[in-house]
């Protein structure tokens, strides 16, 4: 049976618009600025703790901007002219919150193509997203897409399980993978969800449990929030740089 792996998030050009009933994917931050640093970059969403993951909405109010990143601008994040990004969510809009800088949460939103634009955003333009908002408990079914190219279907299996097929690319740059010269990752396997996570690992002799994965197999976690699919690999399947961890949303919603 064939390795596997799951596929980085990759963000996307930012848009002057941001569709409704998107998803805010908080991403990585570095200790130092957990801890209070005056500024800070906002990484995209790779894996994490899904526990520690929690789903938001943008407040009612005035188109809410994105807030740059020190990357963009050293005097950033903060509430001044210069750190606004030109791309913006509206109220509503969905968000999934993994921990803050100061008074700004890192987000990454994911359009309704599986593209991602990270950037900063105010905490006090988020509140909890209402009940009837978050994911049901058997909502798995689908294929998931994020961007630029990793897909999963899911499809109801035996005894509440899913089975789970994969495939990720990545090239070095848009040259190569024009050229075809890739490296490639698949995934191939059936899981049932155990407190809200679907969870394997694929070995030479075949699926195994995540916990019992060896030095050189692909163990995978997928957690449903929102309308959204949270994925996280142990970055041990398929070719250099190829991974399937990151955020996807189903293919026509």
């Amino acid at each position: 049976m064939s390795s596997t792996c799951f596929k980085a998030l990759v963000g996307a050009g930012r848009r002057a618009r941001l569709a409704a009933t998107a998803l805010i994917v908080l991403a990585a931050v570095t200790p130092a600025v957990a801890q209070g640093a005056e500024s800070a970059l906002c990484s995209r969403f790779g894996g994490g703790d899904f526990a520690a993951v929690a789903l938001r909405q943008v407040t009612l109010g005035e188109n809410l901007y994105f807030i740059k990143a020190e990357d963009e601008d050293t005097t950033c994040p903060a509430n001044t002219e210069n750190c606004l990004g030109k791309s913006y969510l509206v109220p509503g809009d969905q968000v999934l919150v993994m921990g803050m800088v100061n008074e700004f949460a890192c987000t990454a939103f994911v359009d309704a193509k599986g593209a991602v634009t990270t950037g900063f955003l105010p905490k006090s333009r988020l509140e909890e997203s209402p009940p009837d908002r978050l994911a049901a408990a058997d909502d798995w079914e689908g294929t998931w897409k994020s961007e630029p190219l990793a897909t999963l279907k899911l499809m109801p299996g035996k005894r509440g399980a899913y089975a789970i097929l994969g495939d990720a690319v990545w090239a070095s740059s848009k040259e190569s993978m024009e050229q075809g010269s890739v490296n490639t990752g698949e995934l191939r396997g059936e899981a049932a969800p155990v407190d809200g996570v679907i969870s394997f690992a694929m070995s030479q002799n075949g699926q195994v449990e995540a916990a019992e994965a060896g030095e050189f197999d692909c163990a995978i976690w997928m957690r449903r929030l929102g309308p959204y699919l949270l994925v996280k690999d142990n970055l041990n399947c398929g070719g250099h740089n190829v991974t399937f961890s990151g955020v996807y949303r189903r293919k026509g919603k």
